[in-house]
């Protein structure tokens, strides 16, 4: 019974010290492994945010360029229903309140009894995004032409539009527009005082 005994305990023992070396071994590959991980998950992550956000400045960018091209690009001979339809689907809130109130004005009648039209340019456009709103600043050239034996007037604007996300979509809150030479706009009207176009 003895000797059973012996011989199932005659059994070398491991060096404590070895065995934590030997856990230590294999646990730092599998910690470098997860660090790697982690970091690589991260990375995704601002990748994926970045991505996002410069989408979300594209789409905003591309709504602030086309609202400015339908300011300063109309033709009056037909008209103006074409032109207030596109204004008025990029629009939101009060503007589009307001922009009832200038296409129901007498300037409109006005513009379709000169049969006059516009050619427009944007020369610069930018824009900075904020969460769900977002501000665009343009410059901005008009060729503006009527029925007269007058040359065309070439008018230059500044133009600083507002802008919120709904429902993701992003649409023009408030426009302003500045002239910046001595020509005057004949569209410069829109809020009364011939420097802002509307949102005021």
């Amino acid at each position: 019974m003895s000797a059973v005994t012996d011989d199932a305990t005659a059994v070398e023992p491991r060096s404590p010290g070895g065995s934590g070396r030997g856990r230590m071994a294999l646990l730092v590959p599998w910690a470098i492994a997860l660090v790697a991980v982690i970091v690589a998950a991260f990375s995704t992550i601002e990748w994926r945010s970045a991505a996002e956000a410069d989408a979300s400045r594209q789409d905003a960018l591309e709504v602030a360029g086309t609202f400015v091209d339908a300011l300063t690009t109309w033709d009056a001979t037909g008209g103006l229903d074409a032109t207030r339809e596109r204004i008025e689907s990029l629009g939101t809130g009060q503007l589009l309140e307001e922009l009832e109130t200038f296409f129901s004005g007498p300037d409109i009648p006005q513009l379709v009894a000169l049969q006059a039209r516009s050619e427009g340019t944007i020369d610069s456009i930018a824009v900075q995004v904020d969460g769900e709103t977002a501000v665009a600043f343009a410059e901005a050239q008009m060729q503006v032409s009527d029925t007269s034996d007058a040359p065309p007037s070439t008018i230059r604007q500044q133009i600083r539009l507002e802008l919120l996300r709904e429902d993701g979509t992003w649409r023009v809150a408030r426009f302003e527009t500045a002239v910046y030479d001595d020509a005057v706009a004949v569209l410069g009207d829109a809020s009364g005082d011939g420097e802002e176009g509307g949102g005021s």
